[in-house]
């Protein structure tokens, strides 16, 4: 069994038989090819796609900032212990 795939009027997109909007631009099953989703209606908005390496950006360059504030406080730490005015007694 095959299952063809009209085409969108509006964006040329797939159509299958069970769907009512188009998955690329929203417009209805049917619709002439100058002809808007209706509002408040699924599939009016076509949902923006963001890539994967977008979050994967974003925690690596907080992972960096963790570690270098890490090592700037540790530096800071042993620069503080290894002083000559440091001492652990009275």
């Amino acid at each position: 069994m095959t299952i063809t795939a009209n085409r969108c009027a509006r964006c040329g997109g797939p159509v299958y038989a069970h769907q009512r909007f188009c998955e690329q631009c929203g417009a209805p099953v049917g619709a002439s090819p100058g002809a808007a989703a209706p509002v408040g209606q699924p599939g009016s908005v076509a949902p923006q796609r963001q890539s994967g390496m977008t979050g994967c950006c974003v925690a690596a360059v907080v992972g960096f900032l963790i570690v270098f504030c890490f090592g700037l406080a540790l530096a800071a730490l042993a620069a503080y212990l290894l002083s000559p005015s440091f001492s652990f007694g009275p």
